[in-house]
């Protein structure tokens, strides 16, 4: 038996562009956004859209960056654990990378809010926060 195919919204963009899409939620996110290594903090911009997106985020990390991932999940009003440790087998694909291909070590890291009202997914506070931003200072960050 096969499973049918199922109509998912894909999305994509820059992380900074959740902006249109505030209406728009997800029961997961699962991401592999760029490491941050070379553009410092962009991962750290993925996981706080995505994180306005649904209140349950799958991840992939360098495991070097494993401590300060887990202290920044704070900041961003989630709790974060690591729930698989992975090696990829990065080939060379940039100008930058300087060997044919390399082992990296990764940490699947699930994101998790439920402080939005309390409940298991938040979604009816979410309602009611746009409802709030809409009318309110403009600034559109919660």
């Amino acid at each position: 038996m096969s499973a049918a195919p199922l109509p998912l919204p894909l999305r994509s963009g820059e992380p900074t562009d959740a902006a249109g899409m505030r209406r728009v939620r997800f029961d997961t996110v699962v991401m592999n956004p760029p490491f941050g290594t070379r553009n410092a903090g962009v991962d750290v911009a993925f996981v706080r859209t995505a994180l306005r997106l649904s209140n349950r985020v799958y991840s992939l990390h360098k495991t070097s960056t494993r401590d300060f991932l887990l202290r920044k999940a704070g900041e961003l009003g989630a709790q974060a654990e690591v729930v698989a440790e992975l090696k990829f087998d990065v080939p060379k694909s940039y100008a930058f990378h300087k060997e044919k291909s390399k082992d990296v070590f990764v940490d699947l890291v699930r994101f998790s809010r439920s402080d939005r009202d309390g409940g298991d997914d938040g979604r009816a506070a979410e309602d009611e926060d746009e409802d709030e931003d809409e009318g309110g200072d403009g600034d559109g960050e919660r």
